[in-house]
């Protein structure tokens, strides 16, 4: 079922305090000493920022309007973690791409649904909302555990990573073939 408006009042307050406590978290273990990352303090930092300021300009009246908003600014918070990480020169934490990983799924469901209402007319609710409501809450969830956690507790950053390497060695593997290729062709011409 897709949750109703006073709910998400609710739900925006609950993950904009999450993040904050995610912050201030990181803050306290950073000074006291068992957090050693600032990429995860900034990154926090910027996401609490981001829903802060969503949930203060946001009028659930222009409901459709509101999905293209949100959506704008997950690419906005995306590019400003980016961004920071890359003035400062401050090395990636892994809670970081969690966070890519997640504004990047809540982005593309907010531009889904703007879709669904706005360009197909849908008024209807359908399996889609549900798995909306359910699906931007749960990425939300899991930023702020991961942030808080600070680990690859779902195992993306080593599953990414093998897909890399698996990719880059069947890339290595193909320039070896065609090298081999190459030559013996080249030896068959001499």
């Amino acid at each position: 079922m897709f949750f109703e408006m006073n709910l998400a009042f609710f739900f925006g307050a609950f993950m904009t305090w999450g993040f904050l406590i995610a912050f201030l978290f990181n803050v306290f273990g950073k000074v006291v000493g068992f957090k050693d990352s600032y990429s995860v303090i900034i990154t926090a930092l910027i996401v609490f920022m981001s829903y802060f300021f969503s949930d203060q300009f946001v009028d659930f009246s222009q409901t459709t309007r509101s999905y293209l908003e949100w959506m704008t600014q997950d690419i906005l918070t995306i590019a400003t973690i980016l961004i920071v990480h890359k003035i400062f020169k401050i090395k990636h934490h892994r809670a970081s791409y969690y966070v890519y990983i997640g504004l990047t799924l809540n982005g593309l469901m907010f531009y889904l649904m703007w879709v669904d209402i706005q360009v197909l007319a849908n008024q209807d609710p359908w399996w889609f909302w549900t798995v909306y409501s359910f699906g931007v809450n749960a990425v939300d969830y899991v930023m702020i555990i991961t942030l808080i956690v600070g680990r690859d507790w779902l195992g993306l950053v080593r599953l990414g990573r093998f897909i890399r390497n698996k990719a880059i060695a069947k890339k290595e593997r193909f320039i070896e073939t065609q090298k081999e290729k190459r030559l013996s062709q080249a030896m068959l011409q001499t």
